[in-house]
This record gives C-alpha cells, sequence and structure tokens, in this order.
C-alpha cells in the first residue's frame, strides 16, 4: 500500500539510503546529475532537503556516519561517490573520481575532496571497510577500454579525508570482466564481476604486496559463456548482509540467485564487527557507534526503506529478464518471507502457457535452492 508519493524528480540512476532519514537521489534530472537529498524523516511526506550540483553528475555513493581516524569529521555524515565531473583537489588533473562529501547539513554540503587516479575512465561505486580506515572503489570500463584483467582501486583514507591516497591497484588475474557493484562484509569484498560472476575477494590489508592486498576466495558464475569485457550480461548487482549468511544476487538476462557459502569460504571470513553490521544504520547519537540498542523507531523506517528499494529492483530486473527469457530457462518467482532476524527464500514454480504474453504465476508446493559459491 502507498503511504506518499515525491515527486521532485523523475528519473534517477540510484537512490542512496543515508544513516538518518535521507535518501539521496544521484545521476538524477535534476541537481546537474549531482546529490538531491530527500527527508523522510517523516516517511508519510517525503520533501527536498537539498540539491547540491556543484560537483556535477555523481553516479553512485555510500553515506555513513563516519566514525574514522579524521577527528575533523567523526561523527558527521559522509558521503563517498563516483564522480564523474567533479574538480580534482590537485591543480592539472583531470576530472571526474572519488569525491568525498560532508552532508551533515543538507542545505549546503561541502566537498571534502575529489582525487582522481591512473587510466581513469568511469568512476563508479565503491564501499568502505567497516573502520572506515579503507574505500574499495571500481571503474566501470577501464577493463573494456584498456583490455586489462578486472581492476579493484583500494583507497586508503587515512586521517585526512581531504587527501585520499591510492594505497593499491589490484588486479584480478582469474578474469577481464567488468566490475561492478561492490560491498565490504566480514573482511571481505563481495562484487559483481558482470560476465564472470560473483567474486568474493578477501581483504588482507596487513600485507605490505599491493598485488596481494586482495585474494579470490570463492566465486558464482551466473553466465556459463565466454567472459567480454564489451558487455553488461551476468552479475549487476548484489547484498551479501542477510544474517543467516544467504547471498542475493541478480543477473541480468539470467535471473536471480540465492546463494550460501560453502564452509570453506566461511571460515576465512574472520573480519566481524563489535555488533551485527547493517549498512545505513545509525544510532542517532552522531557517535558513529553501530550498537543495536536504544534505537529509536526511524532507524526502522530506514531499514525498511532501503529493503523496499532494494526489493524494487531485484523485482523490476526480475520482470524484464522474464520478459525476455520466455520462460525457455525454466522460470520461478522469488519470494522473500520472513523477519530481519529469519531469512526464508522460497521459489515457487512457474506454471503458465508459452504463448501467454502476460506472465502469471500459481503457489505450488515450495521448493528450496540454495547454490553454493565454489
Amino acid at each position: 500500500e502507498e503511504i506518499a508519493s515525491y515527486d521532485g524528480v523523475s528519473s534517477t540512476h540510484n537512490l542512496v539510503v543515508g544513516p538518518r532519514d535521507y535518501v539521496y537521489a544521484v545521476g538524477s534530472n535534476t541537481c546537474k546529475g549531482g546529490l538531491h537529498i530527500i527527508d523522510f524523516i517523516d516517511a508519510s511526506q517525503p520533501k527536498a532537503a537539498g540539491c547540491y550540483k556543484d560537483a556535477g553528475y555523481i553516479h553512485d555513493c555510500q553515506c555513513e556516519v563516519y566514525h574514522g581516524q579524521d577527528a575533523r569529521y567523526f561523527g558527521r555524515e559522509i558521503c563517498f561517490c563516483g564522480c564523474l565531473e567533479c574538480a580534482t583537489t590537485a591543480p592539472g588533473e583531470p576530472p571526474g573520481g572519488l569525491g568525498i562529501f560532508d552532508v551533515t547539513e543538507k542545505g549546503s554540503v561541502r566537498r571534502l575532496s575529489c582525487t582522481t587516479y591512473p587510466r581513469k575512465f568511469y568512476p563508479h561505486q565503491g564501499w568502505l571497510s567497516y573502520d572506515h580506515a579503507y574505500f574499495f572503489f571500481g571503474d566501470e570500463t577501464d577493463e573494456e577500454n584498456l583490455g586489462i584483467h578486472t581492476r579493484t582501486l583500494v583507497w586508503s583514507l587515512g586521517s585526512n579525508l581531504e587527501a585520499p591516497s591510492l594505497a593499491a591497484t589490484w588486479s584480478n588475474p582469474a578474469t577481464k570482466a567488468v566490475d561492478h557493484n561492490m560491498f565490504y562484509h566480514r573482511g571481505a569484498l563481495f562484487q559483481s564481476n558482470y560476465e564472470a560472476g560473483l567474486r568474493v575477494l578477501k581483504f588482507n590489508h596487513r600485507r605490505d604486496d599491493p598485488s596481494q592486498i586482495l585474494q579470490e576466495i570463492a566465486f558464482f558464475d551466473t553466465f556459463p559463456f565466454p567472459t567480454k569485457a564489451t558487455t553488461t550480461n551476468g552479475t549487476w548487482g548484489l547484498w551479501p548482509y542477510f544474517r543467516n549468511g544467504t547471498i542475493g544476487i541478480c543477473a541480468e538476462k539470467m535471473g536471480c540467485y540465492v546463494l550460501r557459502m560453502q564452509d570453506s569460504v566461511v571460515s576465512q571470513l574472520t573480519e566481524t564487527p563489535p555488533e551485527y553490521h547493517f549498512p545505513g544504520r545509525d544510532n542517532g547519537n552522531n557517535t558513529g557507534s553501530r550498537t543495536n540498542e536504544g534505537q529509536s523507531s526511524h532507524v526502522w523506517r530506514t531499514v525498511f526503506i532501503a529493503s523496499g528499494l532494494l526489493a524494487m529492483a531485484v523485482l523490476a530486473g526480475f520482470v524484464l529478464w522474464l520478459k525476455k527469457a520466455r520462460r525457455r530457462l525454466g522460470v520461478h518467482r522469488v519470494e522473500c518471507n520472513g523477519s530481519e532476524s529469519d531469512d526464508n527464500f522460497e521459489l515457487s514454480e512457474y506454471k503458465g502457457n508459452d504463448s501467454d504474453d502476460d506472465l502469471s504465476f500459481e503457489d505450488d508446493e515450495d521448493i528450496r535452492e540454495d547454490g553454493e559459491l565454489e
């Protein structure tokens, strides 16, 4: 049931859910593609809260209450973004790169830095380590333009958000696929690699050798054909944060999958936060603490918004795939039932006629399907 609508933006690349009941529309048809900030404090009456366009087009972001080493910004809401047009900090450098913004004051967003990197083509998306000391980042078209192995940039944020440094550039010897969305969890980077599928990269942050800063420990390929760096077939997005350890991934033209890692892989993921880490969660006291006690109701509205946006994205991709696949690959409906602490994923078998243009489903005997990472 729809409880509210917001018509301040009509087209956007992504909606980034922040930690304090604000949503950031990026890559939209407003604010020159920059940060269009929406206030969801009262979810029944969302309203515009800010418009930051000085950095030009912003493709994607992670916005968090910062708790890293830069004491000047500890406890403030900071966005780490893939920026195509922002003016870089160093004079003479080409525009675009990793953009870092203080968005605590929605009406007066402040750019802290915009840092480029060698062989830049399309600054895309990235994710923070738990301690906010590192930011993992991808360029979406460098593999295609350079013919290189899949490249991941590891930024060291250190104690100065105004001058991040590129700690390492890691190339995956196993694939030349295009990297897409990535998320950090339990000491590993869960990375969509389009035609090379999901790649799980363990973060060896104590290694002195940059070539060993990441290590692939698992993968699941959703596109069982020769890999090309010129297409966007295969794994597009994923979500590794379900509490029972399952991983949801969505693959263009190949459907959606629910995976469970093998015990031999799980045993290698030794880094855990003090308490369960849910991206975007804040206890509202401006400290950046991740405790679950004393959470006010606004937290759960934020979780609901994030879950709803994820469900809509998965559903939209799944429906598009259904129409293209025409059920030849064997079509199932994916249903997610249960509470946040008890995630169930059930598959219902498709019933229909190949001549039907409209897709319809009938509930059938539940079918449990769990994929395992190789």
